[in-house]
């Protein structure tokens, strides 16, 4: 279950999908680093396959590191079957390089009973979002900072993409802006 405060003050989820990417996720961290905050990345297994040191940079980080599928696929479209493949696989690689791996995100947030079926059997608890940056639309820095900022609320949990160029930019400012709201970065717990 995810907290809304801690210590008193408002929480905001700041997660990552799509990755890991071996220049963005790198610049994504040491943004976090900088501002002392937490993060949940839910990384593609095949980029675990071919990043794993990046990987362990975002367990040694102590970021949440979660399951995005092997191939990001469409789930409503495959079996459980192969839901099960896509999830299990990316949890198995993630597990071996150290995290407990016991969340994911559903490409493009796409979900069904199926799916959902196939996580509660794998134990995997499913996280969406409530405000998406957008940023892999190639929109200036400044129009995916005021689409983060728009859900900056108490639990919120933002969805950036850590393989776009502009994206440490944008949550370098986000992270700026909610401190001097008040708010503390934190992990999902994964």
């Amino acid at each position: 279950m995810r907290a809304f405060r801690i210590h008193g003050h408002p929480v905001v989820y700041v997660t990552f999908d799509d990755g890991p990417s071996l220049i963005g996720t790198q610049a994504v961290l040491t943004v976090l680093q900088r501002h002392f905050a937490k993060a949940t990345f839910f990384d593609i297994g095949k980029n675990v396959a071919a990043y794993p040191g990046v990987v362990r940079m975002e367990i040694a980080a102590g970021d949440s590191v979660g399951g995005h599928t092997w191939t990001h696929p469409h789930l409503r479209t495959l079996s459980p079957v192969a839901i099960t493949d896509q999830l299990a696989s990316t949890r198995d690689l993630i597990r071996s390089l150290g995290a407990p791996a016991r969340c994911f995100r559903p490409p493009f947030g796409e979900t069904n009973a199926i799916v959902d079926a196939v996580a509660t059997a794998l134990h995997l608890t499913q996280y969406l979002w409530t405000t998406e940056s957008k940023d892999w639309t190639g929109a200036p820095v400044t129009v995916d900072l005021a689409r983060a900022l728009a859900g900056l609320q108490p639990g919120a949990i933002i969805v950036f993409h850590d393989w776009v160029p502009q994206t440490p930019q944008v949550v370098d400012q986000f992270l700026n802006v909610a401190a001097r709201r008040g708010y503390t970065a934190a992990a999902l717990p994964c």
